[in-house]
């Protein structure tokens, strides 16, 4: 949700904290999502899910509903 909104790095964390939740620095898939929210801010989700999925990380999007 943070891509699509286009929200920083920074302001995310912040929403998390708000929230009661936040991203593990040690957790590779934590620094994959931090890595794209800060290195590639503002751009298409595309392309965001072509580096999360070079980095075998599950890639961002939507879930259906059923």
């Amino acid at each position: 949700m943070a891509v699509g909104l286009e929200l920083t790095l920074h302001e995310t964390e912040e929403a998390l904290r708000l929230s009661g939740l936040g991203y593990d620095n040690s957790d590779d898939t934590d620094y994959a999502y931090m890595y794209i929210l800060s290195a590639f801010h503002g751009c298409p989700i595309d392309e965001c899910n072509t580096v999360l999925e070079k980095l075998n990380v599950k890639p961002l999007g939507t879930k259906s509903k059923k």
